[in-house]
């Protein structure tokens, strides 16, 4: 297989609707596909209705292409998008990924059964079924993976459309069992193009099974390479919403306390986090802020390696009710006051009090790369939303996913052990069947610090940080977290694979790739990389502008030494082999573990206080530390002494 650039293009359907609540859940769905590939490790787009006809003037193609409900694009632009997406697919090398008709009504969408023709595919009749379990079909595991499993797997109440296949072969994925009725309720295709029709959005809500499905139509039966956004399995990135900062005394009287609490994380959990002050400006009631209190304590907190965000001037509890020029004080009046006293530049923005309406989302977001916004629990929505409300939205929106601790320890009232269990068990569902879960916590100030004595037991955090460190979580700002998305979206990667072999070639326009890697998914451990001695059994490490690598799978595995792990947060910045050994740049704490492959190395580094020149060591694995340094990376070189025995075990 030979793909000279893999992108995924994702149709951005106008959204018409009469409601709050409803703008909300289409645009997540929107945001839930995006996390979907991202889990897929590809780079993507979003492509807006009326951009069909230049695409195709520019000829700029794609890997797959999937298209949600089209919903309320008629006439004209519903035949461009067909025609548009049957070109795409006549040029052949572009899977179809097609997501159900609304139902809204007993007539089928015109431009759903277009797209679904392109199949060789109907939607049938209009189907209800309650308390719905899904079953695996004939072809599920060629898909989706040996190791998805369907069971438990239910949906509770749902209309949509029976898909009906015609004359092309079909694999049956997965059906709907409820009794004596059974529906096909995910279906394929592999004929001249790879294809996936899925009866309904909603069967998207659970399992986490689309990104797998991405994969099959864009690598076929070829060895899949993702391009991770983490080296770790799972992110957590906290949003710490600093609400006391705009009250005098109250702040006064946390910010040890906080810096305190926050120092102690970063030690024994590597945490770090997003926070958000406001400002306030009412100095007769004590809402304000004092600088000469207040700089330290937030210089200090980006000391440590969190963010600081805005939260907006006065904390406003309605942005529906605030005017243009309110809401252009509250967020862009705010950002720019922050960013003079503090001389930062504020990239996010934590939405306060309640949701915010679409169009002041879209209007407040305009002067941050990315928001915080709605937060989504059980049932509210789709597990996981990250991304771009649309094509031409310029922030990446955040959906907090994990119950705010304002929200279990004051709303609801729950005792420590009821709030520490519910956490537990939100956390364990983010993590079934996904290749990178994104965990991001909602906080407080006052909470974390219990300044009130209300309920906020330390205990109830760190219960959820300890087990997001045995999950191996990187913890991230939110704005570390953007730019690797950000690097995902302008990402080139190119592939060409063979059983054993694979050349592939990474490079992006944005931010930095330094701390993301490859993932190969092939069922051999990867035994070598031309010219690159850093890797592990299915990952290599990419550098700071990506670079070309050929991997080697199975056989004898080199026995040169090579970096088998970075600490978490830590950006590869370069990585110079030579014949006998390597020169390595890095940015970020911790140990850096090297596999010295049965070898008698020296290490020459100007890491931490104490630097080692030219030490000579006699072991499998050594582990050097990053410490000591914050304003650049730090450099070392490991070079080939002699042979102390032959080691070629490289399953780690």
């Amino acid at each position: 297989m030979s793909v000279p650039n893999m992108r995924i293009g994702i149709v951005s359907p106008k959204i018409v609707v009469d409601n709050d609540e409803e703008w909300f859940l289409k645009r997540q769905f929107l945001l839930f596909i995006q996390y979907q590939v991202c889990m897929a490790g590809l780079p993507y787009e979003l492509i807006e209705v009326d951009e069909y006809q230049s695409r195709s003037e520019r000829g700029s193609p794609f890997t797959v292409l999937i298209v949600p409900e089209p919903n309320a694009t008629i006439g004209q632009i519903s035949d461009s998008l067909v025609e548009w997406v049957a070109s795409e697919l006549q040029r052949g090398g572009c899977g179809l990924l097609l997501i159900g008709d609304e139902c809204e009504s007993e007539n089928i969408n015109p431009t759903t059964q277009a797209l679904y023709n392109l199949c060789d595919v109907e939607l049938g009749e209009k189907v209800e079924m309650q308390h719905a379990e899904f079953r695996a079909g004939s072809y599920g595991e060629k898909i989706l993976g040996d190791d998805f499993d369907w069971t438990g797997i239910t949906v509770e109440d749902l209309w949509f459309r029976s898909l009906q296949q015609n004359r092309r072969p079909i694999m049956d994925v997965a059906q709907l069992h409820n009794g004596d009725l059974n529906e096909s309720a995910i279906i394929a295709g592999d004929a001249s193009f790879r294809y996936l029709c899925i009866a309904d959005k909603n069967l998207l809500m659970q399992g986490n099974w689309l990104w797998r499905a991405i994969r099959w139509a864009a690598f076929g039966d070829a060895i899949p390479v993702g391009l991770r956004v983490s080296r770790s399995p799972c992110i957590m990135s906290t949003r710490l919403d600093m609400d006391l900062s705009m009250v005098r005394v109250d702040n006064e009287a946390i910010s040890q306390s906080l810096i305190d609490r926050l120092t102690t994380w970063k030690r024994d959990y590597g945490f770090v986090c997003s926070a958000y002050i406001n400002i306030g400006a009412n100095p007769e009631a004590g809402k304000f802020t004092d600088w000469s209190i207040s700089a330290p304590i937030h210089h200090e907190l980006v000391r440590l390696g969190n963010e600081i965000g805005c939260h907006s001037f006065t904390h406003p509890f309605s942005l529906s009710e605030l005017s243009g020029n309110e809401l252009d004080f509250e967020f862009r009046e705010a950002k720019q006051v922050i960013e003079d006293r503090l001389d930062i530049s504020v990239r996010g923005l934590a939405v306060p009090g309640n949701p915010e309406p679409l169009e002041t989302a879209l209007r407040i977001g305009l002067h941050y790369e990315y928001m915080s916004g709605r937060f989504f629990g059980p049932g509210d929505g789709y597990p996981g939303a990250v991304g771009r409300l649309a094509a031409d939205c310029p922030f990446v929106y955040f959906c907090p996913n994990l119950w705010p601790d304002f929200t279990s320890v004051c709303y609801y009232d729950w005792p420590m052990e009821k709030t520490k269990s519910e956490w537990q068990s939100q956390a364990n569902a983010l993590l079934i069947n996904t290749s990178l879960s994104i965990f991001q916590p909602l906080w407080h100030d006052y909470g974390i610090t219990n300044y009130f004595h209300n309920g906020f037991e330390i205990e109830i955090y760190e219960s959820l940080l300890t087990w997001a460190k045995e999950q191996q979580a990187e913890f991230l700002t939110l704005g570390e977290l953007t730019d690797r998305i950000y690097a995902l979206e302008g990402a080139a990667l190119s592939i060409s694979s063979t059983q054993q072999e694979i050349e592939v070639s990474v490079s992006t326009d944005r931010a930095s790739l330094g701390g993301m890697c490859l993932d190969v998914g092939a069922n051999m451990p990867i035994s070598g990389v031309d010219e690159w001695p850093a890797y592990n059994a299915r990952q290599i490490f990419l550098p700071r502008d990506g670079g070309a690598f050929r991997i080697r799978l199975g056989g004898i595995a080199d026995d040169m030494p090579r970096i088998t792990a970075l600490p978490n947060g830590a950006e590869l910045v370069r990585l110079i082999a030579f014949k006998d050994g390597f020169e390595c740049e890095i940015h970020g704490e911790g140990y850096v573990e090297v596999f010295t492959a049965g070898w008698r190395v020296s290490v020459d580094t100007d890491v931490g206080e104490n630097p080692v020149l030219g030490e000579s060591v006699a072991q499998d694995y050594i582990q050097i530390p990053l410490h000591g340094r914050q304003d650049k990376p730090h450099v070392f070189r490991v070079q080939v002494m002699d042979r102390i025995s032959r080691i070629t075990d490289i399953t780690n």
